[in-house]
């Protein structure tokens, strides 16, 4: 994570999940607009480019998955069931987000999962962070995700990425897991030091 002023220096799109309906995706939270544009903070006291705002449909097929922007480095906003974006990475990193009764899984692979009940809404939740350098014929990029199971959690990895000392202080690791909690209970996403940020896993 250290390297991301280099990684994403120049030539990277934001992505977020488009505003209408398409079949096998649901509509993203507003939340992620949100959480994804605190990114452009991070972006400019690192001294990169400033992060092009697109909606997945831009740069992949959403049918198919497969890539029309073959060529910018990509930050997907959210997970795979309202990014299409997201989705193609989570399956490049071993991601998986599933539906568990009252709840939602989160699977790293070789890491754990770990398991979001609804009653948990608004104070506590998980989102993963993971890079991905995309190597193939004609392509050689890379990508990042943030992902909460809820929107919630998608806004706390957001945020906790927002924060170029964030970065160092991951230095040679490429994916996390973290645990959100809304420790003041105001009903809003605090950065870290307000609200609690436990990390549970890296690789």
């Amino acid at each position: 994570f250290e390297n991301i002023p280099s990684l994403f220096r120049t030539d990277t799109k934001r992505v977020y999940g488009r505003w209408y309906p398409s079949e096998g995706f649901w509509n993203p939270e507003t939340i992620d607009c949100a959480g994804g544009s605190l990114l452009e903070y991070a972006a400019a006291e690192a001294g990169m480019d400033p992060l092009e705002p697109v909606f997945d449909h831009q740069v992949i097929n959403l049918s198919t998955l497969e890539w029309i922007d073959t060529t910018s480095n990509l930050i997907a906003v959210g997970g795979g069931v309202v990014n299409a974006v997201a989705a193609k990475i989570q399956s490049m990193a071993g991601i998986g987000f599933e539906a568990i009764p009252g709840g939602a899984r989160l699977t790293v692979s070789e890491l754990g999962s770990w398991d979001w009940y609804s009653n948990m809404t608004g104070y506590r939740d998980y989102f993963v962070v993971a890079l991905v350098h995309e190597s193939e014929p004609g392509i050689d990029r890379n990508l990042m995700l943030i992902a909460g199971v809820t929107g919630w959690g998608t806004m706390a990895g957001c945020l906790y990425m927002s924060d170029p000392d964030t970065w160092s202080a991951l230095a040679g690791y490429h994916i996390l897991v973290v645990m959100w909690e809304d420790s003041n209970h105001n009903g809003k996403v605090d950065p870290l030091g307000v609200d609690a940020y436990t990390i549970l896993a890296v690789g």
